[in-house]
């Protein structure tokens, strides 16, 4: 099997989706997503903005608002 490295911004996202104690199933099932896609984001390129805002509010939702979280997590989509 041919496992692709993820990217800085998908090895954050994992980072905070473990944060927010979810699975990466719950995560991009409640962000609206199927698994393929999800698995691109990791490895390839980040989704756009609207995709970004949606998946922050349901790790938000889970975790509160982080100014913090926010601004890297647009840094590394950037």
């Amino acid at each position: 099997m041919n496992k692709r490295k993820k990217s800085v911004f998908g090895e954050y996202l994992v980072t905070e989706i473990k944060a927010a104690g979810m699975s990466q199933e719950e995560f991009y099932t409640a962000v609206g997503i199927a698994k393929p896609y999800f698995y691109d984001i990791l490895t390839a390129s980040p989704p756009p903005i609207d995709l970004q805002n949606r998946m922050l509010h349901v790790l938000n939702a889970k975790t509160g608002e982080n100014s913090e979280r926010t601004s890297m997590f647009y840094d590394l989509a950037a």
